[in-house]
């Protein structure tokens, strides 16, 4: 086993608990107040003309070490971005590599105008760089367009190739080795840059409170106040040989701090390795055992690559019917096609639908079996999501359904068949006692009389039932013709008022009618809708002793609604939800004696749902029932 996951757990928590080292802050801003103080009082306390000492090798190793510490820096940066994404490591990396670079042609080249332009394009390049920190854009199109990574690290290299081979091409910068007032002035905006850079960093260290923004913070102020009192040294000076010292001084420190940054930054990441592993491992467990439950299943189970369709697993079921397919694409093997199945779940279970199951039928031809399929997306073991899939066999549930649905089909061609022989019949038998009744076949007794008026009202009542069965035998196959037009609905109840007013006399009930004016015309098949409320007159007629049947009809936003309330035994609470259902007849009491189809309530709901609308009740056993018709304006 590796090193890095020989820590104790005890360990492993301790470093989880407290990933970042507590550092040392006050430190290392003490140390980097003291350099800039040191390098005010050389500045202030030792005269430029005082201290010369020309020691060009010695220039040149410390320019050089300096260069190196810069890549090594500008390196580090760039595994700490493939360890931990951030949008600013790429960006220091890239003003440290740009300084490094010029750095290192400033090392070798001679001393002259050239020496001092690369020394200050470095500054320039890097503080340019830096502020650019502000601009997310940039900061973040580094990751992922090269090219703005490599045109500032060209153009370095091109600056540095071309003041080293054409010295004589750069302007005056230094006279008399004190610089001139283009090199103090560039030296300024560097330091002006430098300032700008650090309060971008300000910025960052409050939002994350890391301590490499602290210390890029620290090293900013520094650069921007060493390139600001750049003016106030001379070339050899002693107060230049301290901005030199100071500056690889920062950079040693920044160094040193990164490094130990790093190596807490790997021990969080072998941490995390160790917990990968055993999360790895706790995984791998589960998914053998899942693996296990599969393979015990007598439902075919199947597990494949959403991306290539690629079978990865298949259980012991599913290997009896299609084989040891692995490998395959799931479309060839199941369903012998060449392409992706066009009625392939993935968008069902993967996307916006991820972690829905989705569930449906399907016939397979060349296995001649329905199955029910349930489809899922679920981690396989590298972490991807696959598609799962259970298909379970509902042969025998599809063979009853079709044997059901021959039977009703076959009860409702009887039906239809016989209603329509009874029809012809039952009119020629009806015409018959008609003519008998008036007389025109001769006279009768008054016996006879009643014998024939009871036989006449059975003959329309069979007359009704057939009527009923056909309408809805139509109704539910589809077959029932509707004719829609604009209709005023209190015109239509007005008329069901006029004839069913004869019925409530009898019974000395009282019918009233209380319409609200000015209704909004509806979209409705007249004669349908007349039937509807016969129906529900009819039945409130039949079962109220006493009192009467009101109706009222009232506007809302979407439509009228028709409110049909009677003063009758009201209906139990165990009967309401028989009251719309085929041959469904309701008795009030033991003592009631219903006749009828059972049909007219029915056919009513299924009027009404062609409309787009309800019809509900509201009753309570002894106080009467309020029937509701709720129609749209419009079938939409």
């Amino acid at each position: 086993m590796f090193k890095m996951f020989e820590k104790s757990e005890k360990d492993c928590s301790v470093i989880l608990t407290n990933p970042k080292k507590k550092y040392h802050y006050y430190g290392v801003l003490i140390l980097f107040l003291i350099m800039p103080v040191l390098s005010v009082l050389i500045y202030k306390l030792v005269p430029q003309t005082v201290g010369f000492i020309k020691n060009i090798q010695l220039h040149t190793l410390i320019e050089a070490f300096g260069s190196v510490v810069a890549l090594f820096v500008a390196v580090i940066f760039i595994k700490r971005e493939k360890i931990e994404r951030s949008e600013y490591f790429l960006i220091i990396a890239l003003g440290f590599l740009c300084m490094g670079i010029l750095k290192a042609f400033h090392s070798a080249s001679p001393i002259g105008n050239g020496f001092v332009l690369l020394h200050i394009m470095a500054s320039l390049m890097g503080s340019l760089i830096f502020v650019l920190a502000w601009w997310p854009a940039f900061r973040n199109g580094l990751h992922y367009n090269m090219y703005l990574y490599i045109i500032p690290i060209a153009i370095s290299f091109f600056l540095g190739v071309f003041v080293y081979a054409f010295p004589d091409k750069v302007p005056v910068l230094i006279n008399n080795s004190l610089y001139t007032d283009l090199a103090n002035n560039l030296h300024f905006l560097a330091g002006v840059l430098f300032l700008f850079s650090a309060l971008r960093f300000i910025i960052v260290f409050q939002d994350t409170e890391t301590f490499e923004s602290f210390l890029l913070l620290c090293l900013m102020l520094l650069f921007a106040l060493t390139e600001l009192t750049f003016g106030y040294s001379a070339l050899w000076g002693i107060q230049w040989w301290a901005w030199h010292i100071l500056g690889l001084v920062a950079y040693l420190v920044m160094l040193r701090f990164l490094f130990t940054d790093y190596e807490g930054l790997m021990d969080r990441l072998n941490l995390y390795l160790f917990q990968a592993k055993k999360s790895e491992e706790r995984l791998k467990k589960e998914h053998e055992r899942l693996i296990s439950i599969f393979d015990s299943m007598n439902e075919p189970i199947y597990i494949a690559d959403p991306d290539t369709y690629e079978l990865l697993y298949l259980n012991e079921a599913a290997k009896r019917f299609w084989g040891n397919s692995i490998g395959q694409k799931c479309f060839a093997v199941f369903h012998n096609f060449d392409s992706p199945c066009f009625f392939c779940s993935n968008e069902e279970i993967f996307g916006k639908n991820q972690g829905r199951s989705y569930v449906w039928e399907f016939y397979h031809d060349s296995l001649n079996k329905w199955f029910r399929n349930i489809d899922r997306s679920i981690p396989w073991t590298d972490g991807k999501m696959v598609r799962f899939q259970m298909a379970v066999s509902i042969d025998d549930v599809k063979k009853a359904e079709q044997a059901i649905k021959e039977t009703t089909d076959m009860k409702s061609k009887f039906i239809s068949m016989a209603s329509h022989e009874l029809r012809t019949p039952l009119a020629t038998i009806k015409e018959s006692v008609d003519l008998i009744l008036d007389g025109i076949v001769g006279g009768l007794t008054e016996k006879q009389s009643h014998i024939l008026g009871i036989t006449k009202n059975n003959i329309k009542r069979l007359v009704r039932l057939v009527n009923d069965i056909l309408d809805f035998q139509r109704l539910q196959s589809g077959k029932m013709p509707f004719y829609f037009h604009e209709h005023n609905i209190n015109e239509i109840i007005s008329q069901v008022y006029e004839s069913m007013k004869s019925a409530a006399d009898q019974k000395q009930l009282y019918f009233s009618l209380d319409l609200q004016p000015d209704l909004p015309k509806v979209l409705c098949d007249k004669d349908k809708i007349t039937q509807v409320i016969i129906n529900v007159v009819h039945n409130a007629i039949k079962f109220v002793d006493a009192g009467g049947v009101a109706i009222t009809t009232q506007s809302n936003p979407k439509g009228i609604e028709i409110i049909i309330k009677d003063s009758g035994p009201g209906i139990k609470k165990e009967d309401k939800q028989k009251l719309f259902k085929t041959f469904e007849q309701l008795r009030p009491n033991e003592n009631t004696e219903t006749k009828g189809t059972g049909l007219g309530l029915a056919i009513s709901k299924e009027i009404i749902i062609e409309h787009k609308g309800k019809i509900w009740v509201e009753s309570t056993l002894g106080q009467g029932s309020v029937f509701n018709v709720s129609l749209p304006f419009t079938r939409s």
